[in-house]
């Protein structure tokens, strides 16, 4: 009978000779390039966080400043006697830019770059006006406000 030969295969050597992981010095190339696209990732998020949160920022200033400049002029027009003359004379349609009452050059040089308008339409009772205040920024709409004057306010 022929003698069959058994290979016993040595795993305690395969694994001495396998190279330790621990003993690696250094990172590949592919490694860094990977942690600089993770970081360009991110880096591009903040700058785009940071340019759109600046955008806001400033939209949100006009508005403010819109707002104060309009309730300037509301005050203003409280002010101002009933008698249907001067800045609360019957002028304009609000849904009309431009036809209405607008600022004297000293005021409209305050409130650069912006524009006001008013109009003043007959209001829903006897002896009342609705007034209109619209504050513009490169020809669009930062502040509306609007209030009901009558010949009783203040």
């Amino acid at each position: 009978m022929k003698e069959r030969k058994h290979f016993k295969l040595n795993l305690v050597s395969m694994v001495v000779n396998r190279p330790d992981i621990n003993n690696q010095k250094g990172i590949t190339l592919i490694e860094v390039m990977i942690a600089m696209v993770i970081l360009g990732f991110g880096l591009l998020t903040i700058v785009n966080l940071q340019t759109s949160n600046m955008s806001r920022n400033m939209t949100s200033k006009r508005q403010s400043e819109g707002y104060t400049w309009a309730m300037d002029k509301i005050e203003r027009l409280y002010t101002e006697p009933y008698d249907g003359t001067g800045d609360l004379a019957l002028l304009g349609d609000p849904a009309i830019k431009g036809d209405g009452h607008s600022l004297n050059a000293a005021d409209a040089a305050m409130i650069s770059p912006y524009t006001m308008e008013w109009d003043v339409v007959p209001g829903g009772i006897p002896n009342s006006s609705q007034v209109f205040v619209t504050l513009r920024w490169n020809g669009s709409d930062v502040a509306n406000v609007n209030f009901l004057r009558n010949a009783a306010s203040f």
